[in-house]
């Protein structure tokens, strides 16, 4: 009899270490997938990933390869890319709305910012991301949000190019960028609304490394949703 409750106490413990991968598997599958659908609808642009590993019981997880495709009519292959992206969360608010993320942090990204007379790619996407947001505001009430207490961009190389002449192009050190309470004050934000977030600090760096570097380009901050569900901008920091 003891030789089956221990048997059968194996077997229990296989099957949940089995169920535990499953789940961490699902999660990372899931993730991947929302990136790279989700995000290529409302960037009207192509993103990948290459790998999602995310533990959902450690708090900590990495994100490898993202890369933001070119929208078409601009000669670069990508907008942005990334090769690791690391974050830390809240284990136990993975069931709650919105989920309680300690910090992102993203490693020396790549941008490419290619201007021409039609505006620039960057502006391009964040007017899709923008876009995508008034659409979807019916949905909102079905989307997880997130509460993101920091997001940090460091090491950031951009490239600065004219549309069409690829001769005059220059590479330019980014300094760190870091946003703090995103989502904490107001029930948390969609990732639509943390991608337009991003890329409204991430604009402010490139317009200032152009007016330095190239011609203005055109680059300016990303239109604002009429119902702006996003933090204040007192609930920033890095714009320094």
């Amino acid at each position: 009899m003891r030789r089956w409750i221990i048997r059968l106490a194996c077997l229990g413990v296989a099957l949940a270490a089995a169920a535990l991968l499953m789940l961490a598997f699902g999660i990372n599958r899931a993730v991947k997938e929302g990136i790279e659908r989700g995000g290529s609808k409302a960037a009207q642009a192509p993103i990948t990933v290459g790998r999602v590993s995310i533990s959902p019981f450690s708090g900590e997880g990495r994100i490898e390869d993202l890369v933001v495709g070119n929208l078409e009519g601009f000669s670069s292959p990508s907008a942005f890319q990334s090769g690791s992206i690391r974050l830390r969360w809240k284990p136990s608010s993975l069931l709650s709305d919105p989920i309680a993320i300690r910090s992102v942090e993203v490693d020396a990204p790549q941008i490419f910012c290619e201007a021409g007379l039609g505006g620039n790619n960057l502006n391009r996407i964040a007017d899709n991301v923008t876009a995508y947001i008034e659409q979807s505001r019916l949905l909102d009430e079905f989307t997880r949000k997130l509460a993101i207490e920091e997001f940090v961009i460091r090491g950031g190389q951009l490239t600065l190019q004219l549309k069409g002449v690829s001769i005059l192009k220059t590479k330019v050190s980014l300094p760190e960028i870091r946003l703090e309470n995103l989502g904490g004050d107001k029930g948390g934000i969609t990732p639509a609304e943390l991608t337009l977030k991003v890329l409204g600090a991430l604009l402010e760096r490139v317009g200032a490394a152009a007016g330095d570097n190239l011609p203005r380009m055109g680059v300016r901050a990303p239109s604002t949703p009429p119902r702006d569900t996003r933090p204040d901008a007192a609930g920033e920091s890095g714009r320094r």
